[in-house]
């Protein structure tokens, strides 16, 4: 089956190439089933989504025709209109930054037990166990979700024949409780594998998730002011995710929207922070064989030794600007265009103790657990939404909470003020999902080791 439809796409790519200097075609079949299960019901879910792109390049833009499911004779209906239109079009001679590697590969993810085997009652009753275990005093409410992805991929141009099969489960638990003045408040656990051993949940990470969400009920409000701030991986990664994820996209750049351009072969923080973005890393949400444009992954330092590199970037805008060609070309669907995205974003592990880093603190907040974040990329603010916050006195955690502490400022006042970067190192087990302007949501990660930063602000 990959190999025919590589075929077509192949003979309808070389059609468009006899009137444009290149062209590509992409195939895409998405499909997603979720169960979710709350104190009053169950819910079981599926959505899907499917066809083919096919662009042609005519030396200053890419022109394309979108095909849903599998039509060969719609889609070579669709070729033929769209070469008629390329008749039109005066002859240009700027080229596209391609990886001209060839290759003919079909690849598929690793998983320990394949989602698509295991019957829809055993996920039905998993979810059902799990939500009987967690929905306990003091919680009002719990949702317990399982959540199965599944993604083909076929991409062709004149250098590449790709095939790519992926899938993702994630098991989800937010608890909910409510403070003495009837305030609702909520955290999460989430918990990503390739295959069904999802399902396979380390106890004492889950007991330790509900005693801390427990907490909340009782957790204070942290008064606003600048802190040293000591943030878990969860928080690194959220910092990394975006601090230089929009800033750093080469369409960004390109239209002018990113104050990072003004800061590429510069200084921004020490020697001791590096931040990636690497698609290649396995077992993943955000982990891909090769992007929409058919580029392979590969490590690329946006930050390496306190010094900004390079963004990331699609062919177009990559070269429009001269900037390297990364695997980062992406779409959210067959039918949307191909922009600049993130897959996974990360700090780099240094060489300091966690522990140590705790010990080194007179009066700081350690940032437990974050959920969401928010960045500017024309002015380069950034914000970090912080669950649970505790109070770090003398050296040691205290045990005093609070609950939603929101860190904030100018980029680089941020990073430059990263003095100590832990040795450990995690990704964390989410399901990421990242917005371009509100919309074009793509799977992604995030993560690191803890971080220290000196004189931030929060709130």
């Amino acid at each position: 089956m990959s190999k025919a439809r590589k075929d077509l796409l192949g003979r309808l790519v070389n059609k468009l190439e006899q009137h444009a200097p290149y062209a590509d075609a992409l195939y895409s079949e998405n499909t997603t089933r979720v169960i979710a299960k709350n104190t009053a019901e169950i819910e079981c879910s599926t959505d899907a989504d499917a066809g083919v792109k096919v662009r042609a390049y005519d030396g200053t833009q890419f022109h394309e025709v979108c095909v849903q499911g599998w039509q060969p004779q719609l889609m070579q209906a669709e070729v033929h209109s769209l070469i008629e239109r390329l008749k039109h079009v005066e002859g240009k001679t700027a080229t596209l930054k391609l990886s001209k590697e060839r290759a003919d590969k079909d690849f598929t993810v690793a998983y320990v037990t394949d989602p698509a085997t295991v019957p829809i009652q055993k996920k039905f009753s998993f979810i059902e166990a799990l939500h009987a275990k967690v929905q306990k005093k003091p919680f009002i409410n719990c949702i317990v979700s399982y959540r199965e992805e599944e993604e083909h991929r076929i991409f062709v141009n004149k250098y590449k024949r790709l095939a790519s099969t992926w899938t993702g489960c994630t098991v989800t638990i937010v608890p909910f409780v409510q403070t003495a003045s009837g305030e609702t408040r909520s955290d999460h656990f989430t918990n990503f594998r390739n295959g069904f051993e999802v399902t396979d949940i380390d106890e004492e990470d889950l007991k330790a998730f509900m005693d801390r969400a427990a907490k909340l009920k009782t957790a204070k409000k942290l008064p606003p002011g600048k802190y040293t701030a000591i943030l878990s991986p969860t928080v690194t990664g959220l910092l990394a995710h975006e601090s230089f994820g929009h800033g750093m996209e080469s369409d960004t750049i390109l239209h002018g929207r990113a104050k990072a351009a003004e800061y590429i072969g510069k200084k921004i923080s020490n020697v001791k922070v590096n931040i990636c973005e690497d698609a290649s890393l396995p077992s993943t949400h955000g982990f891909l064989f090769f992007d929409d444009e058919g580029m392979m992954p590969k490590r690329v330092f946006l930050v390496e030794r306190g010094t900004v590199k390079q963004p990331i970037s699609e062919a177009y805008s990559a070269s429009r600007k001269s900037f390297p060609r990364t695997a980062n070309g992406r779409a959210e669907a067959f039918d949307h265009k191909v922009y600049a995205r993130m897959t996974n974003t990360f700090f780099l592990s240094g060489k300091d103790d966690p522990v140590k880093m705790i010990k080194s603190v007179r009066n700081g907040i350690y940032i437990h657990t974050g959920s969401s974040g928010m960045e500017d990329p024309k002015g380069w603010g950034v914000q970090l939404a912080g669950l649970l916050c505790e109070r770090i006195k003398n050296g040691k955690l205290t045990g005093e909470l609070f609950y939603e502490a929101s860190m904030g400022g100018y980029l680089p006042d941020i990073l430059g003020n990263i003095k100590m970067v832990g040795k450990d190192f995690e990704i964390i087990k989410d399901v990421g999902f990242c917005g371009k302007e509100h919309k074009e949501w793509v799977r992604v990660s995030s993560g690191g080791p803890h971080v220290l930063i000196r004189e931030v602000e929060l709130s």
